[in-house]
């Protein structure tokens, strides 16, 4: 079966359906195909954005913890828990250490015969002897918080990484 190229305007024809196909892939390529993921794009980000309102609901709630915060630690270094001084010395030594501040716990406060005792469970994260030394330091630091109890708990970060300990500090005051 010999194969044989239409002639005249047939030939013509398909040079010009060729061409137009080559033209429309050209032009999805380079203009409308970018145009068309961008616009998909914007469509997944508004139906992933959240709105003002919950913004603003979130943004007060981050504004009352952090107030209940300065109350429990005092915003000018004068609480009378004596936590200011154990975030301060966490902070010089975190600095140099790698030692990080993990979470805060709700302080507890008991009053038993005129004596006020208050108990802040604090987690710190780091390498195992960087948080030991950090721990150790705390404790011999005479801040008026004393180290009552702490919770170790490692993790290991990958196969052949350093263990991440995470510590749990009890920590307490007494005042008459």
């Amino acid at each position: 079966m010999n194969f044989t190229w239409p002639t005249g305007y047939r030939k013509r024809l398909l040079l010009l359906g060729v061409s137009a196909a080559l033209v429309m892939a050209l032009l999805w390529k380079k203009k409308l195909g970018p145009a068309v993921h961008s616009w998909m794009q914007q469509r997944s980000w508004n139906a992933e954005a959240v709105p003002l309102d919950e913004l603003r609901t979130e943004e007060h709630r981050l504004l009352r913890e952090r107030a209940a915060l300065d109350r429990v630690f005092g915003s000018t270094g004068t609480s009378d828990a004596g936590w200011r001084a154990v975030l301060d010395l966490l902070d010089r030594r975190g600095a140099t250490t790698g030692v990080a501040l993990a979470g805060v716990s709700t302080e507890h406060v008991i009053e038993l015969d005129g004596t006020t005792i208050r108990t802040l469970p604090l987690s710190l994260k780091g390498r195992t002897a960087d948080l030991v030394n950090t721990i150790a330091a705390l404790e011999q630091d005479s801040s008026g918080a004393h180290l009552l109890s702490v919770d170790l708990h490692a993790k290991a970060i990958g196969h052949d990484g350093p263990r991440q300990l995470t510590a749990t500090l009890y920590l307490q005051t007494l005042t008459r």
